[in-house]
């Protein structure tokens, strides 16, 4: 059988279910992440997901190295019903 979900595509997908995972299976409120400033494509698969970019870090601690990056959050409140 064909993957239906082949490349970025499925880590958009991977991510919204988590996403509808955690909102819909605990009391999670609000979910966040970082991402590299130069990582585009993560960037708009986030916003494709729902995530809002809330703000930027400037030359921050990112896993083992400096950097700027953005955060990235979603609300329960911001997920649309299916």
């Amino acid at each position: 059988m064909e993957n239906l979900y082949g490349g970025s595509d499925n880590e958009q997908y991977k991510s919204k279910e988590s996403s509808d995972f955690g909102f819909e299976n605990t009391e999670i409120q609000r979910l966040w992440t970082k991402v590299d400033v130069r990582n585009i494509a993560s960037c708009r698969m986030l916003e494709k997901c729902g995530y809002t970019k809330e703000g930027l870090i400037r030359q921050g601690k990112m896993v083992n190295t400096w950097c700027d990056y953005y955060i990235y959050g979603i609300l329960s409140s911001d997920m649309k019903p299916r």
